[in-house]
């Protein structure tokens, strides 16, 4: 009887334990946020809230800036645990700050300074960062943390950061589409509060796991970086109502605002071509980037034929299309001058008969031509005894009897965009040369009578020479069906994304 007692003590006082222990582990699962999710904060708990952000300041210019204004009011803050500025090289003209929360990171290489000092999670211990542009201060006062968790505590797992106004500026929503294989940016203005993006003057929160899991978190400018790789990630924004942050004085003047402004263009077409856009679309209102006349194109050495691009599932860059129609351009209008017989030959045509457009995947422009007509251009002439630039700075050169012998318009000396132009003459009313490319069983003989007379098409845009029958004349050249029945090229899918409703010869 004794012994049956004591096992009904153990058993009784085991359960007791077990049940504060569930209580314990039930109320820190409830007191205590988890990643992705905001979990309910009592009033009482405010003394937790001390020290729990982080903040960030990235967005600055060392010649002009106001930090040591924005750093002291950021860190008067209890909930502000470090106010951590980051900059390229260590900060010139040096800047004194007055609180020992500040601490600067600098992003340059310092061999003297060991692997940790380049890691950004050693310098970021708190559950949350707020990222804040050098100018803003908060107002002490306006700000309760606790409020704030309290506020967006019911906001579903999709939204990552929250964005606050500053007073007396502007913010709006923006949906985004990331176009990864069109290498295009799509932006439109949208009813908020929780969008792809939020555009305007912002300080920005997030929680610390989710900022410090970004490809880059201190890519600038700061607000665009952010909008691009959230859409990544399908994340959301959610813009708050009420703002404790204010502009202050120092950088509105009006020189200062132009320097910041063209500054932070620069920035913005560094980090589109870090994120490989080339296209930015926003509000119907297109905009190019990248490779220019002057500047290298954004893909190397074509290998057999296939460009790179093609294997990262994507098509010709746009700024690359760009730079063909502007070689084809060029072209087209030397030959008008001087009576040229010319025509869109091979691929090229075979898109202007498609949609008018360029073949997705394409890097140069075929155009063929009689070849005693190149009598009539002095850059063809030129381009006999070697490469010859005009006074647009297009090159004009001859390719090497084991190449072919055709010519080629290239956009500059740097960049190699270019248009072929291939010579054909007639032998008993059938056009042909004299030399062949095996690799291309389009490039063959055809009659005559497919330009007389020449006609016109729409390619890119513009009104160029072609055969006439253009269906005839590819059919013969591509095979029956050709137009509407686009293949890869060479049936290649190599790479994990496809491209979709593309074309090829």
């Amino acid at each position: 009887m004794i012994r049956v007692s004591r096992q009904l003590v153990f058993f009784v006082l085991a359960g007791l334990a077990l049940q504060h222990l569930v209580i314990y582990l039930v109320w820190t699962f409830f007191a205590h946020d988890t990643p992705g999710r905001i979990h309910w904060l009592r009033a009482e708990d405010s003394q937790r809230l001390r020290g729990r952000i982080t903040v960030v300041i990235r967005d600055f210019n060392e010649a002009v800036n106001d930090l040591h204004a924005t750093s002291s009011s950021l860190s008067a803050t209890d909930a502000v645990q470090k106010v951590l500025i980051v900059s390229d090289r260590k900060l010139y003209p040096a800047v004194t700050f007055t609180s020992p929360k500040v601490e600067q990171f600098q992003l340059h290489p310092d061999l003297r300074l060991g692997r940790e000092w380049k890691d950004l999670r050693k310098h970021i211990a708190t559950e949350w960062v707020m990222l804040v542009p050098d100018g803003v201060v908060l107002d002490p006062a306006a700000f309760d943390f606790d409020d704030i968790l309290r506020s967006i505590r019911e906001d579903g797992d999709n939204i990552r950061a929250w964005g606050f106004r500053i007073r007396g500026k502007r913010a709006s929503c923006h949906s985004i589409h990331l176009d990864h294989k069109q290498w295009t940016l799509y932006s439109n203005s949208s009813v908020g509060p929780v969008c792809d993006s939020i555009t305007g003057s912002l300080v920005h929160l997030t929680r610390a796991p989710d900022y410090l899991a970004l490809f880059d978190p201190l890519a600038q400018p700061v607000d665009e970086s952010l909008q691009i790789q959230f859409a990544s990630l399908a994340w959301k924004f959610r813009l708050l109502e009420r703002t404790p942050f204010t502009r202050s004085d120092r950088l509105l003047d009006p020189e200062v605002l132009k320097l910041l402004r063209v500054v932070r263009d620069e920035q913005l077409k560094s980090l589109y071509d870090q994120f490989d856009i080339k296209r930015v679309v926003k509000n119907s209102n297109e905009e190019i980037f990248g490779c220019k006349k002057y500047t290298k194109r954004c893909f190397g050495d074509v290998i057999n034929e296939m460009p790179s691009y093609v294997y990262e599932g994507r098509v010709t860059p746009p700024c690359c299309v760009r730079a063909l129609r502007n070689v084809l351009q060029h072209v087209i209008d030397v030959f008008n001058t001087n009576d040229v017989r010319y025509w869109l030959e091979g691929g090229s045509l075979l898109g202007a008969a498609r949609n008018g457009e360029l073949i997705p995947w394409d890097y140069d422009i075929d155009l063929g031509m009689y070849l005693n007509d190149t009598k009539q251009v002095q850059f063809l002439q030129a381009a006999n005894e070697g490469p010859v630039e005009d006074v647009d700075g297009f090159v004009w050169e001859k390719s090497s009897a084991s190449e072919g012998q055709f010519y080629r318009v290239h956009y500059s000396k740097t960049n190699r965009m270019h248009v072929d132009i291939f010579p054909f003459y007639s032998n008993d009313s059938t056009m042909t040369k004299d030399y062949w490319f095996a690799t291309h069983p389009q490039d063959k003989e055809f009659p005559e009578r497919f330009l007389l007379p020449l006609e016109t098409v729409s390619f890119m845009g513009l009104t160029v020479s072609s055969p006439n029958n253009v269906r005839e004349f590819l059919e013969l050249k591509f095979g029956k069906g050709c137009i509407e029945n686009p293949k890869f090229p060479h049936d290649l899918v190599a790479s994990s994304t496809t491209l979709q409703s593309t074309s090829s010869p």
